[in-house]
């Protein structure tokens, strides 16, 4: 009897002692992390505006990259939202609540392990700092049930979500200081309007922009030259359409092409396609052709602020690479926009 009697004082003062680390653990969970990210705002807010690219520095992808994502809405909107499975870090969601383009962006949270009104909040702000930018991380957890406070206390939960925050931003500052600066200041854009352009070419659904070289554009620019009867035949310079591109995983549906006076009948083996009229909005890169997925992260996101993508991307070659230096070949970057 006295063993049982030990026992259940021992499982009283159990009991206790967790009723005494919930009465001081958090009522909620309070983060507020900064960053000085030598880059500027423009060059650091896609990354956070689009949450496909959070795979690239969100600790939590890093901590389980079978995490299975599903992605909806608009980046830098209110309604984007990432739905997320993790046998690690739980099931939840966040979405965009509200936006001010590299600026502020608020994210709720919810977390398929508390109740559904359980909302926490999280906050993005970008402010120029120097030669560069304060990136400020904030989180406003939702209450915390008294039961749970205990564990809140037992596992550390609040030093390891401060450190997460740390890491994260640490991680987001990699990235956005190895863009070359001078791509991220304002561009100067061009409206235009294109004609119905008649293409005929080579497809690849998907292909990863590692694969994508200047061996498989000569390659493919020689088949399509021999089938239309000669380069001179071309209508105008060569061109490249990504009609998908995935910065996270860099897959991209890319079409190599050239341009042709109308559609082309017997094509086995090539496509053929037509860019329709109307507007568009172009930009003039210079610069060697493996930095272009740089120079469209940052044309994207401007046109973006004002326009609605109608079509799919391409480029142009409007010059000879041969015996220049690159810095001095130009390829216009062209969007398609209503």
């Amino acid at each position: 009897m006295k063993i049982i009697k030990y026992a259940l004082i021992a499982i009283g003062l159990f009991i206790l002692g967790y009723i005494i680390l919930c009465a001081v653990g958090p009522k909620k969970l309070v983060v507020n992390k900064s960053l000085h990210i030598s880059a500027s705002t423009d060059a650091i807010w896609p990354e956070l505006a689009d949450f496909k690219r959070w795979e690239s520095w969100s600790p939590w992808h890093q901590s389980d990259p079978q995490m299975i994502n599903t992605y909806s809405g608009s980046p830098n909107a209110v309604g984007h939202k990432n739905v997320w499975t993790s046998e690690a870090m739980g099931n939840g969601s966040q979405e965009i609540t509200a936006v001010e383009s590299e600026k502020h962006m608020q994210v709720a949270l919810r977390f398929s392990n508390m109740d559904e009104n359980a909302i926490s909040y999280a906050d993005y702000i970008l402010e120029p700092e120097g030669d560069g930018t304060k990136a400020t991380w904030t989180l406003d957890g939702a209450p915390v049930p008294f039961i749970f406070r205990g564990i809140m206390v037992i596992t550390d939960t609040q030093a390891r979500l401060d450190l997460d925050y740390e890491n994260g931003l640490k991680a987001l500052k990699a990235i956005a200081e190895s863009k070359p600066k001078q791509l991220y200041k304002e561009l100067v854009l061009e409206e235009i309007t294109i004609p119905d352009t008649y293409y005929v070419g080579k497809r690849w659904s998907k292909i990863n922009e590692s694969e994508v070289n200047a061996a498989l554009f000569g390659q493919t620019y020689g088949e399509i030259s021999q089938f239309i009867g000669g380069a001179d035949k071309a209508l105008g310079p060569p061109i490249s359409i990504a009609h998908y591109y995935d910065p996270a995983t860099r897959n991209m549906d890319l079409e190599i092409a050239m341009q042709v006076p109308q559609t082309i009948g017997g094509t086995s083996g090539f496509t053929t396609g037509k860019i329709p009229a109307g507007k568009a909005m172009k930009y003039v890169y210079y610069g060697p052709y493996e930095k272009t997925s740089d120079a469209w992260m940052a044309f994207n996101f401007q046109v973006a602020k004002t326009h609605k993508v109608r079509w799919s991307c391409y480029e142009v070659y409007v010059d000879d690479p041969t015996g220049k230096d690159m810095k001095d070949v130009a390829t216009w970057l062209i969007i398609p926009v209503e």
